[in-house]
């Protein structure tokens, strides 16, 4: 039997980041690439009319991304956990909630908003974040990502949330 391949949670951000710097199709190949239908959703109904509108291959993302719904118990149980999912998207909101409920050995979460992090961190999923840049690295990709999809933006905005939590 083969070795399972990590699971990799991805939020909007991520798959519209790593589309445009060309890497996504080796995320695929080398992770278990999964979100929630939230995020699906924000994928699907950007403004193409924006010149720097990034399209998704949503045939190639429905085959290959693993797609879960996320329940109101389990967005109401992280929400009690930390007020700061209330300061990010929709998406991001649920994609947190629906990991923050998983067997936390079993996978690692990527985000390039800010917010998103600082929320990730309360709910103590801190040492599970990982960059798109570190992911991209992994699969030999060494992609032109934006500042914050870089190892070092990550680290600092976790150590900035460790030092503000003290």
């Amino acid at each position: 039997m083969p070795p399972s391949r990590q699971i990799v949670y991805v939020d909007t951000n991520v798959v519209i980041e790593a589309v445009d710097t060309g890497c996504w199709a080796a995320l695929l190949s080398k992770f278990d690439v999964r979100t929630v239908a939230e995020v699906r959703r924000e994928i699907q109904a950007g403004n193409r009319l924006i010149k720097s509108y990034v399209l998704v291959d949503k045939a190639q993302f429905d085959a290959k991304v693993t797609v879960a719904e996320v329940t109101k118990v389990q967005l109401a149980a992280a929400q009690l956990r930390t007020p700061l999912l209330n300061q990010i998207d929709p998406g991001e909101r649920h994609l947190l909630a629906y990991v923050a409920a998983q067997d936390q050995n079993a996978w690692l979460l990527t985000t390039g908003d800010r917010a998103a992090v600082r929320a990730a961190c309360a709910l103590g999923l801190d040492d599970r974040l990982r960059s798109l840049e570190e992911l991209a690295g992994a699969c030999g990709q060494k992609p032109a990502v934006a500042d914050w999809f870089t190892k070092k933006w990550l680290s600092k905005v976790k150590t900035e949330f460790l030092l503000d939590s003290m």
